[in-house]
């Protein structure tokens, strides 16, 4: 006997999670997402510079990693956000 339908019932989401149908879910997800996101962005442009200034470097220096993680930040995502630190000949 060959069988002409197919089965979906897998698909159901029995107490599964879902985002779509679990609030408490999304907002976690996002959260931690946001975390995420900032961490990184975090120690570029706050905690490497005062970890920087803390052993001694000019304000010069931490000014230029600055520009250059942001220029590499803001370039490669290709945000409008660009400044005119990104516009330099």
């Amino acid at each position: 006997m060959i069988k002409t339908g197919t089965n979906f019932s897998f698909f159901k989401n029995k107490g599964r999670l879902v985002l779509s149908e679990n609030a408490l879910l999304r907002y976690f997800t996002f959260t931690s997402l946001y975390t995420a996101q900032g961490i990184p962005e975090g120690l570029t442009f706050f905690a490497i510079p005062a970890w920087l200034a803390m052993n001694g470097k000019s304000v010069a220096e931490i000014g230029s990693f600055n520009k250059n993680e942001y220029k590499k930040t803001y370039s490669q995502r290709g945000d409008s956000r660009k400044s005119s630190i990104n516009s330099e000949k």
